[in-house]
């Protein structure tokens, strides 16, 4: 609903931004202390690890290669 409100500008900072903010969030949640449990720990680890593959997938993944490749 707030995409069609904001510019393509700063509709892309936000969705950007959104990144560093779960990295940090997550950061502080399994470093912050004593309250989270291991579970919870690993659940968070788990998130960013599964972010990271999938960064890491979309920009130098085979759809990447074939876009590379192609454009020739």
């Amino acid at each position: 609903m707030l995409r069609s409100r904001l510019s393509k500008k700063v509709w892309r900072a936000v969705h950007l931004t959104s990144y560093g903010v779960y990295v940090m969030a997550s950061i502080h949640f399994v470093v912050a202390g004593t309250d989270a449990g291991a579970l919870s720990r690993a659940a968070v680890i788990g998130s960013l690890g599964l972010v990271v593959f999938f960064l890491v997938y979309v920009a130098v993944g085979p759809g990447r290669a074939a876009s590379v490749s192609g454009a020739r």
